[in-house]
């Protein structure tokens, strides 16, 4: 699944790299977006795939338990990197935060402080820094500064997308 890519005017200035650089932002390695996600939303190299995993062998052998070994496929990570919902529910939970789905008709965005988006095995964040919107996307080559109405414009856009997106708390 492509990333959206930042506008050709933003994409094409020089030195964009530079333009924020107190603004945390992990780029894409392999299938680990959950990790890069969660690093960019705490702004900061705080989370790696071990960790991850230890919570995802946690969970799967809660699920074990509960189900006699019946109905578990890959568990809640794949070998690749991928991590589902409950383990990055999780790992904000023991971090003291709250990632739950996002109603859209129920509250506006710009009252938040984060997002976190899934779709087809990606996961990226969307978070407000020092006042501003930023795409945290960990495919796109620098973080994408929205404007308030541009961020809501970008998050009912990737709903009608098929995104999943979670409000993150705390």
């Amino acid at each position: 699944e492509a990333a959206p890519e930042a506008p050709a005017a933003a994409a094409e200035q020089d030195g964009e790299e530079w333009r924020f650089p107190w603004l945390y932002h992990e780029r894409q390695v392999g299938a680990l977006c959950a990790v890069h996600s969660l690093n960019n939303l705490l702004q900061g190299p705080y989370f790696d795939e071990g960790g991850l995993r230890e919570v995802t062998r946690e969970l799967d052998q809660a699920e074990r338990e509960i189900t006699e070994g019946h109905g578990l496929d890959e568990g809640n990570a794949r070998t690749d990197g991928y991590f589902n919902v409950q383990v990055m529910q999780v790992v904000l939970e023991r971090v003291g935060f709250e990632m739950r789905p996002f109603r859209a008709d129920s509250a506006d965005p710009a009252d938040e402080t984060a997002f976190i988006l899934n779709r087809r095995m990606h996961w990226f964040t969307v978070l407000k820094v020092r006042g501003q919107w930023f795409d945290l996307n960990s495919r796109l080559s620098y973080p994408q500064m929205y404007q308030v109405q541009q961020m809501r414009d970008q998050l009912s856009g990737f709903m009608s997308a098929g995104w999943t997106v979670f409000v993150v708390r705390g």
